[in-house]
């Protein structure tokens, strides 16, 4: 399984000669190529006052052919157990493609779990694919359209993701796009713009080893605004992300903290 390194958004920018030398890898030894394919066993965010303490996990299950089919999410209660607030299902066609993923949230805190967003994937082309995003009237439980993505890949890697509004007088016009740049087969960096190609914030990746550095900018700032770290085992499978900064823009997104990654395979 593809892990979809966490879930779109997108990034920006002409990069100033201070900007390009982190592009740069240092000489300890060759980097690690990432590697996505393995079956992720369960993740789980670290936080409190030592960063030792479990705040979230996501639990992720499998079929008996090895296909994702399920993936429960799960935070602190009051009483400090951990408590599931919301899942995912999956589907697939014919081809063991992704077919739909639908996700289950709680109405309240107690309430029964009812489905708040479904995800329909389709295949134009070998390398495209079309993501549709519904989300369900509570009242009702019909679908509604809310979001399209559209995503191309070269050698299984993306290379563009084009995010169309729904909600828009003009569904078939992008209010996002971004584009992913790689190098010996690693992300370096990730621009997303504007439908009218207006510069919104960009990701550099610096890679030393087993690790790699994420720094975020936005238009005209030769400073990073937040930064992470992520660390790979031998294999190249992603095993830690760390949250050095937040971005002061975003924080309702990130919080400092350690995420851990673990494997079936």
């Amino acid at each position: 399984m593809k892990r979809p390194l966490l879930f779109l958004t997108a990034l920006l920018l002409t990069l100033s000669s201070c900007e390009i030398n982190l592009l740069q890898t240092a000489d300890n030894g060759p980097a690690i190529v990432p590697d996505g394919s393995a079956r992720i066993a369960r993740t789980y965010s670290l936080g409190g006052p030592d960063n030792k303490t479990v705040m979230s996990e996501i639990r992720y299950v499998y079929d008996a052919s090895g296909l994702l089919e399920r993936v429960d999410r799960l935070g602190r209660n009051a009483n400090g157990g951990m408590d599931r607030y919301a899942y995912e299902t999956y589907t697939y066609n014919g081809s063991r493609q992704l077919q739909s993923r639908v996700e289950y949230s709680r109405t309240s805190q107690n309430g029964d779990f009812k489905p708040s967003t479904t995800r329909q994937y389709t295949y134009p082309s070998p390398d495209k694919t079309v993501e549709t995003m519904l989300y369900a009237d509570y009242q009702t439980g019909a679908l509604k359209p809310q979001a399209r993505i559209e995503t191309v890949r070269q050698n299984n890697l993306p290379v563009t993701s084009t995010f169309f509004s729904l909600y828009n007088t003009s569904p078939n016009e992008p209010t996002q796009i971004t584009t992913y740049q790689y190098e010996n087969g690693r992300l370096m960096k990730e621009e997303t713009r504007s439908g009218t190609g207006t510069a919104f914030r960009s990701m550099v990746y610096t890679y030393k080893g087993r690790t790699a550095r994420v720094d975020e900018f936005i238009p005209q700032s030769k400073e990073s605004i937040s930064e992470q770290k992520l660390t790979y085992d031998a294999r190249g499978r992603l095993v830690q992300e760390e949250v050095v900064r937040t971005n002061p823009l975003l924080c309702f997104g990130m919080f400092v903290g350690v995420t851990v990654h673990e494997y079936l395979d």
